[in-house]
Protein backbone atom coordinates (compact mmCIF):
# COMPACT_ATOMS: atom_id res chain seq x y z
CA UNK A 1 0.00 0.00 0.00
CA UNK A 2 1.30 3.56 -1.19
CA UNK A 3 2.08 5.34 1.46
CA UNK A 4 0.07 8.85 1.49
CA UNK A 5 2.18 12.11 0.82
CA UNK A 6 -0.95 14.09 1.29
CA UNK A 7 -0.09 17.15 3.34
CA UNK A 8 -2.08 17.77 6.57
CA UNK A 9 -4.68 20.46 7.30
CA UNK A 10 -1.76 21.86 9.27
CA UNK A 11 0.92 21.59 6.87
CA UNK A 12 -1.65 23.05 4.52
CA UNK A 13 -2.37 26.27 6.53
CA UNK A 14 1.76 26.34 7.12
CA UNK A 15 2.36 26.21 3.15
CA UNK A 16 -0.79 28.66 2.48
CA UNK A 17 0.39 31.22 5.33
CA UNK A 18 4.37 30.92 3.74
CA UNK A 19 2.78 31.69 0.21
CA UNK A 20 0.28 34.66 1.41
CA UNK A 21 2.95 36.07 3.34
CA UNK A 22 5.41 35.97 0.19
CA UNK A 23 3.13 37.53 -2.10
CA UNK A 24 2.61 40.51 0.93
CA UNK A 25 6.14 40.82 0.28
CA UNK A 26 5.92 41.19 -2.73
CA UNK A 27 3.53 43.74 -3.70
CA UNK A 28 5.16 45.78 -0.56
CA UNK A 29 8.65 45.80 -3.10
CA UNK A 30 6.09 46.76 -5.94
CA UNK A 31 4.62 49.25 -3.81
CA UNK A 32 8.23 50.75 -2.90
CA UNK A 33 9.56 51.08 -6.40
CA UNK A 34 6.52 52.86 -7.71
CA UNK A 35 6.83 55.43 -4.61
CA UNK A 36 11.20 55.61 -5.91
CA UNK A 37 9.62 56.07 -9.29
CA UNK A 38 6.77 58.34 -8.16
CA UNK A 39 9.69 60.41 -6.36
CA UNK A 40 11.72 60.66 -9.17
CA UNK A 41 8.77 62.89 -10.97
CA UNK A 42 7.89 64.84 -8.12
CA UNK A 43 8.62 68.32 -10.26
CA UNK A 44 6.71 66.90 -13.45
CA UNK A 45 6.83 69.12 -16.55
CA UNK A 46 4.45 68.38 -18.72
CA UNK A 47 1.45 66.26 -19.32
CA UNK A 48 3.50 63.29 -19.60
CA UNK A 49 5.25 63.54 -16.50
CA UNK A 50 1.88 64.27 -14.62
CA UNK A 51 0.10 61.38 -16.29
CA UNK A 52 3.46 58.92 -15.39
CA UNK A 53 2.96 60.58 -11.55
CA UNK A 54 -0.37 59.63 -11.65
CA UNK A 55 0.48 55.87 -12.76
CA UNK A 56 2.94 55.45 -10.34
CA UNK A 57 0.12 56.87 -7.03
CA UNK A 58 -2.09 54.29 -8.58
CA UNK A 59 0.33 51.60 -8.55
CA UNK A 60 1.63 52.73 -4.98
CA UNK A 61 -2.28 52.06 -4.18
CA UNK A 62 -2.79 48.91 -5.94
CA UNK A 63 0.17 47.20 -4.19
CA UNK A 64 -0.36 48.47 -1.15
CA UNK A 65 -3.75 47.01 -0.82
CA UNK A 66 -2.62 44.05 -2.16
CA UNK A 67 0.10 44.00 0.08
CA UNK A 68 -2.55 44.32 3.13
CA UNK A 69 -5.27 41.84 1.48
CA UNK A 70 -2.16 39.03 0.93
CA UNK A 71 -0.60 39.84 4.54
CA UNK A 72 -4.72 39.54 6.39
CA UNK A 73 -4.78 35.96 4.43
CA UNK A 74 -0.88 34.91 5.41
CA UNK A 75 -2.24 35.66 9.40
CA UNK A 76 -5.33 33.51 8.54
CA UNK A 77 -3.46 30.63 7.52
CA UNK A 78 -0.96 31.07 10.07
CA UNK A 79 -3.64 30.77 12.49
CA UNK A 80 -4.98 27.55 10.63
CA UNK A 81 -1.82 26.08 10.82
CA UNK A 82 -1.51 26.50 14.73
CA UNK A 83 -4.88 25.31 14.88
CA UNK A 84 -5.58 23.07 18.01
CA UNK A 85 -8.32 20.37 16.98
CA UNK A 86 -11.09 20.11 18.83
Amino acid sequence: MPENTDPTPHEHAATMAYTWAQRAEDHHTKADAARARAAEQEDPRGTYAVRLLQQHEADITRHTEQASTAQSMAQMWARVATAQPT
